[in-house]
């Protein structure tokens, strides 16, 4: 996912001409669907805004085992012109009260406070996990072939989400652009 200008937020399909991913693309892949509508809409969001062409592609709900064991989840890897991006979806609604680089203190719509770690963390552990299980099955193959470095990336797309981090917990962390007031 490119990075859009968080001072104009994403850009809207009709910026683009309206060539975005069409559904019978093959330049979007469903791994495994979502049991979830808000996962999906937040998807939904993100396809509206890539365009069906070269290099886009992005591949949605992709599990895989590390080389360390672990099972880990990627709600969207997306492949553009800047690189290999891994994005960590979230639809906390209410306001994330405040927050840095690593944790948040969210507040639900009901007023009820909580802490949250800075998703951008888990983020860039499963990216990290990701590049050695390439870089693994690279070595395997005996062939040089260069690892994308796996940016790490976290789309907060609950509709009436407020947002107050610091300018460290902002980094990589994108909204909606119809949502002018999160803040981001």
């Amino acid at each position: 996912m490119s990075a859009p200008s968080r001072a104009h937020g994403y850009r809207s399909p009709t910026t683009r001409g309206g060539i975005e991913i069409k559904d019978d693309s093959k330049r979007w892949q469903e791994i495994n669907p979502s049991e979830h509508e808000h996962e999906r809409a937040g998807l939904r969001h993100i396809k509206l805004l890539l365009p069906d062409t070269d290099p886009y592609f992005a591949w949605a709900n992709v599990e895989f085992v590390a080389p360390d064991s672990s099972i880990n989840e990627v709600d969207l890897l997306v492949l553009t012109p800047s690189g290999l991006h891994l994005v960590e979806l979230k639809h906390w609604q209410g306001e994330i009260v405040s927050g840095d680089g690593m944790r948040w203190r969210v507040r639900s719509l009901t007023g009820r406070p909580r802490w949250e770690d800075n998703p951008l963390i888990l983020a860039n552990r499963k990216a990290k996990r990701l590049a050695s299980l390439l870089e693994h099955y690279r070595n395997q193959s005996g062939r040089n072939i260069r690892v994308p470095f796996i940016r790490p990336a976290v789309f907060l797309h609950a509709p009436n989400l407020r947002v107050n981090l610091d300018e460290v917990g902002r980094q990589h962390v994108y909204g909606l652009a119809t949502n002018p007031k999160s803040g981001l």
